[in-house]
């Protein structure tokens, strides 16, 4: 194997943007003899001559943006704050409702299938609470019976502990505290 030099073949541009005289002020056709090199078009140069309008992303364009009104819950103020407020400052009450809504002065008329099922759903609602109310009462009864275990435990576990002291401190020579 021999080492072969290749020859550095190039002309280095040290303006890749050429003159701008050569670009615009050339009246001739080849503007290339001119100026030696020409360099390639930019992208406005080919629009304006092709007289295209500037491309537009549809996803770019700015449109107006449109949000629900916030609506926020209505202030609570505590009544012991309210009574330290100034009355300007205290919030007013707005008026009572003279009379019932439409909806409470609406009478309601069940069909009998209807009130059937209703008086079944509330059988149904009476047994489930009173089972409920039941098995609350068992595990506070449970609970209270582990707590009172629990308690003659402690108490049993605190008696030999201080007999283990003493029996300790007796062979230690130790007076106790």
């Amino acid at each position: 194997w021999v080492p072969v030099d290749t020859p550095h073949l190039y002309t280095p541009a040290t303006n890749l943007l050429g003159s701008s005289t050569a670009r615009e002020g050339s009246t001739s056709g080849n503007r290339a003899s001119e100026v030696g090199w020409l360099p390639m078009r930019t992208h406005a140069e080919v629009r304006l001559k092709e007289k295209l309008p500037t491309p537009r992303k549809a996803d770019s364009t700015y449109r107006t943006i449109e949000r629900e009104p916030r609506r926020f819950n209505p202030l609570k103020i505590p009544a012991s704050l309210q009574a330290a407020l100034p009355f300007k400052s205290k919030p007013k009450m707005q008026k009572k409702q003279r009379g019932k809504s439409l909806e409470a002065r609406r009478a309601v008329v069940a069909e009998p299938e209807e009130r059937k099922v209703a008086t079944f759903m509330q059988q149904v609602r009476t047994l489930r609470n009173a089972k409920e109310a039941k098995a609350k009462a068992k595990s506070k009864e449970k609970l209270a019976e582990r707590q009172k275990r629990l308690a003659r435990e402690a108490a049993a576990k605190d008696q030999a502990t201080k007999e283990h002291r003493k029996r300790r401190y007796k062979r230690d020579g130790i007076e106790e505290e």
